[in-house]
């Protein structure tokens, strides 16, 4: 069987919606031969491996929970002193 992965799902997300685990994430990760820290294109079918915890699957099922937990770092995320520039925003005075 196969998981279609949706806007902003990441392999834990896949991983727990399917498996019931988030240690599922390495099967995955083996059986459809891409990286733990890949990010993954929405539509991109991926290989299901064994139903670790039914109980937690058949709950995402139910409740229709899609998980969606990857975000990609923007500028506004990107803060603090390490990313300050003088006179540009960081003022010395």
């Amino acid at each position: 069987m196969e998981a279609i992965v949706l806007e902003g799902q990441s392999l834990f997300d896949i991983a727990i919606q399917e498996c019931g685990s988030v240690e599922a994430a390495f099967d995955l990760a083996v059986a459809n031969n891409i990286s733990m820290s890949n990010e993954l294109p929405s539509s991109q079918s991926l290989i299901k491996t064994n139903v670790q915890q039914k109980r937690i699957v058949d709950y995402f099922d139910n409740k229709k929970i899609k998980p969606a937990t990857w975000s990609r770092p923007t500028e506004a995320q990107l803060t603090g002193i390490g990313y300050m520039v003088i006179e540009v925003n960081f003022t010395v005075k």
